[in-house]
């Protein structure tokens, strides 16, 4: 078991005698439910997979899943307006922004 995974979920003599094993892949954001999320703009998201910090509203949204967490430590899942994941980002509560941990959107 792995996370919310379990072996029987994917049984791999069916995942290797399926003609298009790329039917069984998960996308990146299905391993990230305990994550709140957030919505940015297109624009924002490129400034993120630019390395760069993006403003963030003076209350964030609560951390979810295992326990509290303090606002220094929130991190989220970003997607955009069209709902395509974006990456997942922290927020810094010194400069009320997001910052980029580890972005997979590309254009």
């Amino acid at each position: 078991r792995s996370g919310h995974y379990k072996p029987a979920d994917r049984p791999l003599a069916q995942i290797e005698a399926a003609p298009d094993w790329t039917a069984y892949l998960l996308p990146p954001d299905a391993a990230l439910p305990h994550l709140p999320e957030i919505v940015l703009s297109v624009d924002e998201a490129r400034r993120l997979r630019d390395g760069l910090l993006v403003d963030a509203p003076s209350q964030p949204p609560p951390q979810s899943g295992r326990g509290e967490a303090s606002l220094p430590a929130l991190r989220v899942r970003v997607y955009t307006p069209r709902r395509v994941f974006v990456g997942i980002v922290s927020y810094d509560a010194r400069q009320q922004k997001w910052k980029p941990e580890k972005i997979f959107y590309e254009l």
